[in-house]
């Protein structure tokens, strides 16, 4: 299962780092080789290793259609699961929303204001 991670802010991909293993080697950690994903973690545009937009107006909305095209267009996949935290979760949230047949699951943690209120169901 393709698994996207998404930051928030002021994080990276850095924050990443330590999961990465455990979700893409579960047996190497204690845990049943069948529950491995490919982990997709890329850094939110304007962030550490990421370029800094060239244009204004990169809402939440917009970085989620650029993750929802880097998952289906670039890297091939049909279907995916997402994660995102403080920031990362609006994007996910919007990926929810615009994109619901391709997302196999998602979870959102972190504080995010735009979360503030809403109710997941």
């Amino acid at each position: 299962m393709p698994l996207l991670v998404l930051h928030g802010w002021p994080g990276s991909l850095l924050q990443m780092l330590m999961i990465i293993p455990l979700l893409t080697d579960p047996a190497g950690h204690g845990s049943d080789a069948v529950d491995a994903f490919d982990v997709i973690v890329p850094d939110l545009p304007g962030y550490r290793f990421s370029d800094r937009p060239t244009e204004r107006g990169m809402s939440v909305a917009r970085i989620a259609e650029l993750m929802h095209r880097l998952m289906t267009e670039e890297l091939g996949y049909e279907r995916y699961a997402a994660r995102g935290s403080d920031l990362g979760a609006g994007v996910v949230q919007q990926l929810a929303l615009a994109h619901a047949e391709a997302l196999a699951g998602v979870h959102m943690g972190g504080t995010n204001p735009m979360l503030a209120g809403c109710r997941i169901t």
